[in-house]
């Protein structure tokens, strides 16, 4: 089978490898781990005597405090929460030291030197803040100027054109071959001839990884965890892709379309696993990485969220959850 034909039938296989979701006892949480189914630049990064017209009836910033690398801008890494929501595009962004943090071009954030600012979200008749730490880069960080910073190779790797570990979405353990399957799996269980999913099901409407299902965080603990979907759109859409070869492995290189700093992901293909075969398929040829989001449109919500690569294209796509995929973590 050809690389673009297998990406295009993703969701028939997943159709077809997919089994029933069915309630049980109708509890929704269990301890025990079951649960049922054109630029401006303008003095100070205050954008001049402009001033917010927009009013509002709630604005709030989260988190309070964030880290930026010095020498690399970065759009600002923060979530806005607005009421009502249209009106966050009428808001002024301001930087209470531009020697240290200026905001220019659509709230990016450009690092002039160590030290801490306040950027603050300004309506008509309120604002929020944020402080914004500008500190010397992290090891094992790059900076795409996107809303997180973006590890540098695979969990389990020691260098960006290294394998990694694979492993089944929200499992936190690398495990042998012939694993990757519903049998194994931690959230399926068996019941007659088909399996149920037992957490992150449409009975207990979680969409998005625990952080002790998070194989980032579980194993590098701190402020690293997995990339939400909608930050594995955000790196896409702010690079450019192109094959590279590292070391002598055949992979895709992100360039930053925002400060020109590049992520390598090898080819390193997946495993899945069935009562026939188990085995590494597409090894050289294509890229996937898992996300900590649920793919909510999938039958019986028994895949989740991920990047794959179709040529030199990096594009949405999703897999069984049972499938051994790389991660790459992020860290915030």
């Amino acid at each position: 089978m050809t690389i673009k034909k297998f990406l295009s039938c993703l969701a028939l296989v997943g159709l077809v490898a997919c089994y029933p979701v069915q309630p049980d006892n109708g509890n929704t949480d269990n301890p025990g781990g079951t649960d049922t189914p054109g630029s401006t630049d303008t003095p100070g990064g205050c954008q001049g005597d402009v001033k917010s017209t927009v009013t509002v009836t709630s604005l709030s910033l989260s988190p309070k405090e964030i880290e930026l690398f010095i020498d690399s801008p970065r759009r600002i890494p923060v979530h806005c929460t607005v009421d009502p929501p249209k009106a966050e595009s009428g808001l002024v962004w301001t930087s209470s030291d531009p020697s240290i943090v200026r905001i220019i071009d659509d709230k990016l954030l450009v690092p002039e030197k160590l030290g801490s600012a306040t950027i603050t979200a300004h309506a008509a008749n309120m604002s929020a803040s944020c402080v914004v730490r500008v500190v010397e880069k992290t090891k094992g960080c790059v900076d795409m100027g996107v809303s997180v910073l973006w590890a540098d190779c695979n969990l389990g790797a020691s260098s960006p054109s290294e394998i990694g570990d694979y492993y089944a979405w929200g499992e936190v353990k690398p495990k042998d071959v012939e694993y990757y399957n519903w049998k194994h799996y931690n959230f399926a269980r068996k019941d007659g001839a088909n399996y149920t999913m037992t957490q992150y099901t449409t009975y207990d409407k979680r969409t998005k990884l625990k952080p002790e299902h998070d194989a980032a965080w579980f194993n590098r603990g701190g402020s690293w965890r997995m990339p939400t979907q909608e930050e594995a759109s955000e790196l896409v859409a702010n690079c450019k892709s192109s094959f590279k070869t590292l070391n002598g492995v055949k992979g895709i290189l992100l360039t930053s379309k925002v400060n020109g700093n590049t992520l390598f992901f090898p080819f390193t293909g997946y495993i899945e696993s069935s009562n026939v075969t188990a085995d590494l398929r597409y090894p050289g040829e294509v890229a996937l990485i898992w996300t900590s989001s649920l793919e909510t449109d999938s039958y019986c919500r028994s895949a989740a969220n991920g990047l794959s690569t179709l040529n030199n294209v990096v594009l949405h796509s999703w897999s069984l959850r049972c499938c051994g995929l790389n991660v790459r973590p992020v860290f915030m």
